[in-house]
């Protein structure tokens, strides 16, 4: 009768939580190649604080006998969405950690495939190429509050290879860089690590 009682079913963004490793992985990797210049800049902005957000959320969690996991974290803030529907700065907000977290999540996969891995580095290389775009968006944005614009203070005065570096040193993690993808970067800029 009507569907007032019928289960919901979850959302084919978040059933990509129980897919195996390698459908989710193809997931993230198709939603990093559609996804324009600017997106994928302010989600390296994302990425960069999702870290200590998910520290301090997972160390309350902890003292109440709880845990905090990404996936949570995930679930959580897709459930915010329509919550924050009428407001394009929580919208935005709400969006970049969502698919920084997809990204978090399958790095966390990768350190221990290693054709995850080639693909995690694959999106990370290309945020890294992207990443000069930062030096004209971060300055006069409103989503990202100065302590999050704080990481990217140096890159902003950086040039495109730079901010390339950086991203690669200072954001990537380190179990990516011994990839083809990173490799074939490095050459390119003409950088080692």
């Amino acid at each position: 009768m009507f569907g007032f009682f019928k289960k919901k079913k979850p959302s084919p963004l978040l059933r990509t939580l129980s897919a195996p490793p390698p459908a989710y992985a193809e997931f993230v990797r198709e939603l990093f190649d559609n996804m324009d210049r600017p997106t994928k800049a302010h989600v390296l902005v994302a990425r960069m604080n999702l870290g200590p957000m998910l520290f301090v959320v997972g160390q309350a969690a902890k003292s109440q006998g709880t845990t905090f996991t990404i996936d949570d974290f995930l679930r959580q803030t897709f459930e915010q969405q329509p919550l924050v529907a009428n407001d394009e700065i929580k919208v935005r907000r709400n969006t970049w950690f969502m698919y920084a977290a997809f990204l978090a999540r399958m790095e966390s996969l990768a350190s221990g495939d290693p054709e995850i891995a080639a693909s995690c580095a694959e999106i990370w290389a290309s945020i890294a190429e992207i990443a000069h775009h930062l030096r004209a968006l971060l300055p006069d944005n409103v989503v990202w509050n100065a302590d999050e614009k704080a990481y990217f203070d140096l890159m902003t005065k950086d040039d495109e290879d730079d901010c390339v570096i950086w991203t690669v040193h200072q954001a990537m993690p380190n179990h990516l860089w011994d990839t083809g993808a990173v490799e074939r970067l490095a050459d390119r800029r003409g950088f080692m690590f």
